[in-house]
């Protein structure tokens, strides 16, 4: 049985000015995606004082949690995509696949060479925390 999806909340991106949907992609085209990772909040240019921090510092102080990276890569990996980059302190995560293969209502839906841009909405597991349908703790 599949696993219970929702909405994740924020996540429904309109179409692009000048999108076009062309027709649907071959399922057994290869594609590489590319997830952006959430972390913690970003201080404005105008916060920044000190010295500057060294790649370690970076990624301690604003990069991705470890922990969040694998959850998404073990998803990803349950459907057979490729997860061949992880960028922590970048915030994201690079994988390849074929369009079939591709998590549907997860990740956006693909669209043939000459189609511009995505829209739509992303679903998680009911029981992730950040849904608003995920049992109270405890």
């Amino acid at each position: 049985m599949a696993e219970a999806r929702v909405e994740l909340p924020g996540s429904h991106r309109p179409q692009a000015t000048g999108a076009e949907q062309v027709g649907p992609a071959d399922q057994g085209e290869e594609v590489e995606v590319t997830v952006t990772l959430r972390g913690p909040e970003l201080p404005s240019a105008d916060d920044v004082t000190g010295p500057p921090l060294t790649p370690d510092a970076y990624a301690a102080a604003y990069g991705t949690d470890p922990g969040d990276a694998a959850k998404v890569k073990e998803e990803l990996q349950k459907f057979g995509l490729q997860v061949y980059d992880v960028s922590l302190a970048g915030r994201s995560m690079h994988a390849r696949g074929t369009v079939a293969q591709r998590p549907a209502g997860l990740l956006p839906e693909i669209q043939p060479p000459g189609a511009i841009g995505h829209s739509g909405l992303r679903r998680i597991p009911a029981a992730d925390p950040r849904s608003d349908r995920a049992p109270a703790p405890g």
